[in-house]
């Protein structure tokens, strides 16, 4: 384990002092797996080490430890600190393989692919948050001089320019930013609203959740080496939703379209035993189990032991949809009826079913939001409720 320590100071080439964690042992009386409970003051008092279990439920503090001669600082949120009276503005961390948890800084810039700091700072607070423990197997730190040298102004870390010529356009509840590229700058970090977005690219896309909502956009130049930008600000504003008709006249555009409507005729006099052919009711050629033609007229869902379900064809359900079906309970027992679009779930219980002794089914209609250009109707029953009787399904899209 070794420490690099570069000073960089105004009329004065940079200087390099090494050590070694044997060094730190002699010059400290440090034992093998010492625990950094009290900072430690090292390279002749250029900069000071303390460590902390945080504030996350870490159970270990950060420890020398013998083995390849590692800091191992660990997971769950501990910390190191490097303290200088100098101006520290670089650190580079070298990890034993591949425990290189090291996911942050409390100032500054932290870089976990090229495990470098950057900034400007007097006291610098490097964290673990990862799953598992860094070994630190050396660290390069590079300092300004206090003094800055004979007849010198001490070197500043630059700050990259204010991003400019910052414009957002919204197509519906799609955000596309654009910006005029920084000098020296290799990323950067873009807001709108409560969505972020790291590129390289001057341009960044977002979707965002409502229509006719304005967001606050900001657009920050980042770049090792040097101070993040002020960020540049401007506000974009998502277009009306498309289906809530629009002002007067109303238009095409809120007119309702119905895209499914199934009957299910049949001639059947009883209850099948049979699976249905699916290839007789298109508008539910998907996934099929335990579905057989009803002597209603319709369809039964599901047996004595198992569910039973239908799939709808694909269906364009971009927009806010409504869903009407007849349904009914299995004679007398106990039955329950779910219509699943995606990730959403409209269910029938058994108190709202009338009995099928009377052969009379209740309409039931659900309205749902906007789904995808490709979505499918899933209508099944349930453990438990495995039998059902429906029939007259309409899908309609629009208001």
């Amino acid at each position: 384990f070794e420490y690099i320590v570069t000073v960089s100071e105004a009329g004065a080439a940079g200087e390099e002092q090494t050590y070694t964690v044997s060094s730190f042992k002699e010059e400290l009386g440090l034992s093998a797996n010492t625990n950094i409970e009290k900072p430690y003051s090292l390279g002749g008092g250029l900069f000071t080490l303390s460590a902390s279990k945080g504030t996350a439920g870490a159970t270990s503090i950060p420890a020398f430890n013998n083995t390849n001669d590692q800091l191992r600082v660990y997971k769950n949120g501990t910390t190191i600190t490097l303290s200088s009276e100098n101006t520290i503005v670089k650190v580079v961390f070298t990890f034993n393989g591949n425990y290189k948890h090291i996911t942050g800084a409390n100032v500054g810039s932290y870089d976990t692919a090229s495990y470098t700091w950057t900034g400007s700072a007097n006291s610098i607070t490097f964290i673990n948050e990862g799953t598992d423990q860094a070994r630190i197997t050396g660290m390069t730190i590079t300092y300004l001089s206090a003094g800055g040298g004979e007849g010198g102004d001490t070197p500043v870390v630059e700050t990259l320019a204010t991003p400019t010529g910052v414009e957002a356009i919204a197509v519906g509840k799609d955000v596309t930013i654009a910006w005029d590229e920084v000098a020296n700058a290799t990323s950067y970090y873009v807001t709108c609203g409560t969505q972020n977005a790291t590129v390289t690219a001057t341009e960044a896309d977002f979707t965002m959740d409502d229509y006719d909502i304005t967001y606050e956009i900001s657009v920050v130049a980042k770049a090792d080496g040097y101070n993040d930008s002020v960020a540049a600000t401007t506000t974009v504003t998502t277009e009306a939703d498309p289906n809530e008709g629009g002002g007067e006249g109303g238009g095409e555009g809120g007119e309702s379209v119905e895209v499914l409507s199934e009957e299910f005729d049949n001639t059947t006099t009883a209850d099948s035993s049979s699976a249905i052919d699916s290839s007789k009711f298109s508008n539910f050629s998907g996934a099929t189990d335990k579905a057989y033609t009803s002597k209603y007229g319709g369809l039964k869902l599901g047996s004595s032991s198992a569910v039973g379900y239908i799939t709808s064809k694909a269906l364009d359900l971009s927009k806010p949809f409504t869903v009407s079906i007849d349904a009914s309970r299995y004679t007398t027992k106990t039955s329950e009826i779910q219509i699943i679009v995606g990730s959403v779930t409209k269910t029938i219980s058994s108190d709202e079913l009338a009995s099928t002794t009377s052969g009379t089914l209740k309409t039931f209609t659900f309205n749902f939001d906007a789904a995808t250009a490709n979505s499918t109707i899933k209508i099944t029953t349930v453990a438990g409720k495995t039998r059902a009787y429906i029939d007259n399904v309409v899908v309609t899209v629009g208001n």
